[in-house]
């Protein structure tokens, strides 16, 4: 078993691949606050080496107009890659309300019958040789649904579903 990395190594390698894949069809009302939805585990060899996060989940959401969700991605518990602009929120980076407009019964105007992909790609610096995880959480306002691998509509004739991932590369620093 190779233990340590030889010299040859130059920085910018891919040392190793990490992947958590879900196929669950899972409903969450987080109601304003953020709640965990997938997460990996990683241990950097080098506490210099990087950690590049790759984030690919398909997303449903139900709610009316002025109800919104978000997405954010977090290591060890706390946002990472968020804008810290202190003009706006910044605890809820990413990913903002989207929809379409369904003419239901009901009349009830903006809802969503799709979904959407939140995929983004960070490059983090944990400074550590510890295992790390990192998680994406979801955060809901008033009655809004999030929907992981799945639309909001859920019945046979026109559920869409899809399959997530949460990929993390440790990188040579």
């Amino acid at each position: 078993a190779v233990t340590t990395l030889p010299s040859a190594i130059a920085t910018g390698k891919v040392l190793q691949v990490v992947q958590t894949t879900d196929t669950v069809m899972t409903s969450v009302t987080a109601n304003q606050t953020f709640t965990d939805i997938i997460s990996v585990n990683i241990t950097p060899s080098s506490s210099s080496n990087k950690i590049l996060v790759i984030p690919n989940l398909k997303l449903g959401v139900s709610g009316n107009i002025n109800n919104h969700v978000a997405c954010r991605l977090e290591r060890g518990g706390s946002a990472i890659h968020v804008n810290t602009n202190s003009s706006f929120n910044s605890s809820t980076n990413t990913l903002a309300t989207w929809g379409d407009y369904q003419n239901d019964a009901t009349n009830s105007g903006w809802k969503t019958t799709g979904m959407t992909i939140f995929s983004e790609s960070f490059l983090d610096s944990p400074s550590s040789t510890s295992q790390v995880t990192y998680t994406v959480a979801v955060w809901t306002q008033g009655n809004s649904s999030m929907f992981l691998n799945r639309c909001s509509v859920n019945n046979a004739d026109q559920t869409m579903t899809g399959a997530s991932s949460l990929t993390v590369m440790e990188i040579a620093g």
